[in-house]
């Protein structure tokens, strides 16, 4: 089997020659490498590790006016004026609209040159519940297929091409325009208006979702960041997994899969998890990162038809000697026997630091020990 037919077999709890293998290498830690690895495209450093060729970080939609961070300045019909200043490391964004004016700040740090750190929320009242509002009701979202189009003919068939999708809006409330802790208090102070931002959301989210399905990539991947750490059972059962399960109806109607990045903390939702509509949930985390019950969950996941990756934590990739990285992945991998549905993959991602001999060895245990069925 190649790459291509490895990793959608493994998707679909079907049987595989070997396991597959493919860490989430962002932009953060292929900063951390060096030449040449640190200036290769995605698909020739998994090649050059000894990974399957799953090609994860690939756009695929373009936003008017722009809902993520961008260094341009913008006047639109709708009368939104849109202005981005990068001032050092700090990136700040305003929204000028009929309605209000909108403001945000992340700043940069050279562990983390491609996700800014947030240091004002843009969303701080009530108020700004509604200017933003506004903005999704006039946001429009269109085809921005290039990278996936210059991934699909870099790799053919020889690998997996995925659309990168947007998160629930109750996440990226939670993630990046009001935090936390405003997110909970304007929810239980104002929340009709809340819900009337989520729903607006939601429908731009809805689009963008069909516009990937026209895409030419496989399979569509939300990075969700579910965490008992974000919301309890009871609100992802209110205002994430509805939405999920919308989402998936929209990618199986144009015949994709479709797969959650789920990095927290799920270990005691696996059942409402394993009940969502989405065809599988990769780049879990197990301890101290995470807390997912690896075993037990793919268990759960496979017996409806569900596929799951992750298992190697953030703190194995940096702690360990390339021996020992081998060794703990032979123990991985054992736990996981047989290995139905299984992708062996990174916790959340790789982090900053890792060493390339670690990645390799990784490679090699999977040669040795990784043959399906695990016994």
């Amino acid at each position: 089997m190649n790459s291509r037919e490895r990793l959608l077999a493994a998707l679909r709890c079907q049987p595989v020659d070997r396991i597959p293998w493919c860490p989430l290498a962002e932009g953060y830690v292929m900063k951390s490498f060096a030449e040449p690895y640190r200036s290769m495209r995605e698909w020739d450093f998994l090649a050059e590790i000894g990974a399957d060729l799953w090609i994860r970080l690939c756009g695929g939609a373009g936003y008017d006016p722009p809902i993520r961070l961008n260094r341009d300045a913008r006047e639109f019909r709708s009368g939104i004026q849109v202005e981005t200043k990068l001032d050092g490391d700090l990136l700040v964004r305003t929204f000028t609209t009929p309605v209000g004016t909108l403001r945000e700040a992340r700043t940069y740090t050279p562990q983390s040159p491609n996700a800014p750190f947030p240091v004002e929320r843009l969303i701080k009242t009530v108020r700004d519940v509604e200017t933003w509002t506004y903005v999704m009701e006039h946001t429009r979202v269109e085809p921005a297929y290039g990278t996936m189009e210059e991934a699909q003919a870099a790799v053919g068939d020889r690998g997996l091409i995925c659309a990168q999708a947007p998160w629930t809006p109750i996440q990226g409330l939670l993630m990046f325009e009001t935090g936390v802790e405003q997110f909970y208090y304007l929810l239980e102070d104002h929340p009709s208006h809340v819900e009337t931002l989520l729903a607006a959301m939601h429908e731009v989210f809805k689009e963008n979702m069909r516009v990937l399905g026209a895409s030419p990539a496989e399979v569509v991947i939300t990075y969700e960041n579910t965490s008992t750490t974000l919301e309890s059972p009871d609100i992802m059962r209110r205002y994430e997994f509805p939405a999920l399960d919308d989402y998936a109806d929209i990618v199986h109607r144009a015949g994709k899969l479709y797969l959650i990045h789920m990095c927290g903390r799920v270990n005691t939702v696996i059942d409402i998890i394993a009940a969502g509509r989405f065809d599988a949930i990769v780049d879990i985390a197990v301890p101290p990162t995470g807390d997912c019950d690896l075993p037990r969950a793919r268990e759960k996941l496979c017996a409806v038809g569900k596929g799951l990756a992750g298992g190697i934590d953030a703190t194995a990739f940096v702690g360990l000697t390339p021996d020992q990285m081998e060794e703990h992945v032979a123990t991985l991998l054992r736990s996981m026997a047989p290995g139905t549905g299984f992708i062996l993959d990174s916790g959340d991602a790789v982090p900053f630091g890792t060493p390339i001999e670690n990645l390799k060895a990784v490679s090699r245990a999977v040669e040795r020990y990784g043959k399906y069925p695990i016994e």
